[in-house]
């Protein structure tokens, strides 16, 4: 018998991983504990790489000169994110956790570039009125009345 350093129970020695294959020393966290640790190093492991995948393209992002550059940026992020949404909830518990963690500093007024950067490509991509076919205006017109603007 021995006991576990974490869950602090006496538990039987086939309960504790061995050290080194072949060897008889044992680790000195049960199975459930170790498990239960690994599990929140590699969720740890995952979430800093997705930070930083995210924060490589913040920086890319707001250094874009042209529009083309943008759209394939941001192309490629909900790609690798496996979706529009996958790519919002990243980039909104990325903010989250800046927002509580580092209020105010330059890592949050990059996210905020990033942002203006991608309404500024936004803006410039929606057609000008003159460029707008009879039928387009029409239904601009008819979904502006609807909401006010």
């Amino acid at each position: 018998m021995k006991i576990c350093e974490q869950c602090l129970e006496w538990k039987p020695d086939t309960e504790f991983r061995r050290r080194f294959k072949g060897e008889s020393t044992r680790l000195n966290q049960c199975r459930t504990c170790h498990n239960e640790t690994e599990q929140v190093r590699r969720a740890r492991g995952r979430r800093e790489q997705r930070d930083q995948h995210i924060a490589k393209f913040v920086t890319k992002l707001k250094n874009a000169k042209s529009n083309d550059l943008v759209a394939l940026l941001c192309k490629a992020m909900v790609q690798h994110f496996g979706g529009v949404q996958g790519f919002v909830d990243a980039w909104t518990q990325q903010i989250d956790r800046i927002r509580l963690e580092q209020p105010g500093s330059k890592k949050a007024l990059d996210f905020f570039q990033a942002v203006v950067r991608m309404i500024e490509f936004c803006d410039s991509t929606e057609p000008g009125v003159s460029e707008l076919t009879d039928e387009e205006l029409q239904r601009e017109m008819i979904k502006c009345m609807e909401t006010g603007e």
